[in-house]
This record gives C-alpha cells, sequence and structure tokens, in this order.
C-alpha cells in the first residue's frame, strides 16, 4: 500500500478544468475507478460498526461524484461548498474504525436529530406524530441522552446532545493524517457553506483554484480505499483491483 496522493499537480496552479485534465492525462479516469471501487467495497461491509462505516464512505464516493461534475462545469465555488460533506465522512469512518464502540454513539444520535424535525414539521406543517409513533421516538431519545453527553444551548435553553461524539474535526483530522487538507476540505468549505465575508468574496471575485479542490478529492479517495482495504481485510497489503485502482492513483499523482 506504498505510494503518495496527489500534492502539486502538473498543471499550473490555477488552471481550469481542460488545462488540468489535459496536462494530467487519466486522472479522470482513475478518480472514477477509485469511487467505483470505494462503492464496491462498502458493499462488503453490512455488520456491526463496519456497516457504518460502509455507510458513510459508500455515500462518500457520490458526494465526490458530485463534485467532480460541478469541477467539469467551472463550478469551483460549488465544489467547493460540497467539498466539506464527504471529507467529514472520511473522518467520521476512519474514527469509527478505530474506535468501534462510537458507532453506536452515531446511531443513537439520530433519534435525537429526528426528535428536532418532526418537532419542526408538526409546528410548521398539517402534520402530527402517532401516539404511538412519538412513545417509540422518546423511548430511542432517551435512551440516546443516557449514552451522549447533553449540553445546554445557551440561545434557546434545550438540553439535548449537540453533537455524537466530543472528539472534534480538528482531532479526528489529526488521527488520521489529514492535516494537511484540513484548512481547506473544512475550515475554508464552512465559509461557503455559512454566509461569511471571505466565502461571498471569494464566490464573487472568482478566486478559488480548480486544482485545490480536485487534489483533496484525489487525496479522499486514496485514503478511503486503504482505510476500506484494511477494514475489511485486516491487512495493509492491498491486492486484485483495489491494488490495480490505488496504482493508477499513485500514477497520476507522480
Amino acid at each position: 500500500m506504498s505510494g503518495q496522493p496527489l500534492k502539486t499537480p502538473h498543471p499550473k496552479a490555477d488552471a481550469n478544468w481542460k488545462e488540468f485534465t489535459e496536462g494530467i492525462p487519466g486522472f479522470v479516469e482513475a478518480i472514477n475507478d477509485g469511487m467505483d471501487c470505494i462503492v464496491h467495497l462498502s458493499h462488503e461491509m453490512n455488520t456491526g460498526p463496519e456497516a457504518v462505516i460502509g455507510m458513510l464512505t459508500g455515500s462518500l464516493a457520490d458526494n465526490l461524484y458530485d463534485i467532480m461534475f460541478l469541477c467539469a462545469h467551472e463550478r469551483r465555488d460549488g465544489a467547493l461548498r460540497l467539498l466539506r460533506t464527504p471529507y467529514e465522512k472520511y473522518l467520521y469512518a476512519n474514527f469509527i474504525s478505530k474506535h468501534p464502540e462510537s458507532a453506536e454513539d452515531f446511531i443513537h444520535f439520530n433519534s435525537i436529530q429526528a426528535k428536532s424535525l418532526i418537532s419542526g414539521i408538526e409546528d410548521h406543517y398539517n402534520y402530527k406524530m402517532s401516539d404511538h409513533g412519538r412513545e417509540g421516538l422518546d423511548n430511542l431519545v432517551a435512551a440516546a441522552q443516557k449514552k451522549i453527553k447533553r449540553e445546554k444551548c445557551k440561545e434557546c435553553g434545550a438540553g439535548f446532545p449537540r453533537m455524537w461524539t466530543k472528539v472534534t474535526p480538528e482531532q479526528m483530522a489529526k488521527d488520521a493524517g489529514l492535516e494537511s487538507i484540513h484548512v481547506l476540505a473544512y475550515r475554508y468549505a464552512t465559509l461557503f457553506i455559512h454566509p461569511s465575508w471571505m466565502g461571498l468574496s471569494d464566490q464573487l471575485n472568482a478566486t478559488i483554484q480548480l486544482p485545490s479542490i480536485v487534489a483533496v478529492v484525489h487525496k479522499l479517495v486514496f485514503e478511503t480505499i486503504k482505510l476500506q482495504w484494511l477494514q475489511l481485510k485486516k491487512t495493509p497489503t492491498i491486492t486484485g483491483r483495489s491494488a490495480e485502482v490505488i496504482q493508477r492513483l499513485v500514477k497520476v499523482a507522480q
């Protein structure tokens, strides 16, 4: 499982899609094969914590496909805006792979999010949850609150847990060895998800550089296949089609 992910693309730093793909022949094909490999490996992960990792990584590939599609159509701000989602999915998958007991917390947190969503729907739409359904949801929420620490909201006073884990994204990034892309994939992308002056200015001035986005995509594809393989096979030595895909990813990064 040797080789390095994409660091410095051969095209210039502000290359457009045409310049980038012509500068690195085979890049798109390698990424597409990588995403396909991720989906296939995720289908093998179907029990316990492994199933949660499979859901996170399998859906991650779908997100990366959307990002590549936007890049190909020069929608760089949209691609950057979407980048945080697959990046966070990888962080969660990596964290759960090393702390399998945390998968249960991730699942339990769904009931807390569901309760908040249902409450909003009931407040603003002509919908009322059945007594039986509400009782079941309340039981799930109570179970989740026993496992996940509550933090009282300063604005609304609600006492529900606000995160499924106390470990921060920064800590997860350090543990995953992804500190080199954290600023772009998480902090900078967040400025485009939530309105900010920098995000607005960079979007309107089209200052976002495409190579930096696709480099993160390459990194995530590369690392996700490695993570899935290690989780499934319990060995760092990749073989078969997955090895061929990894080799192609390494080749386009050289």
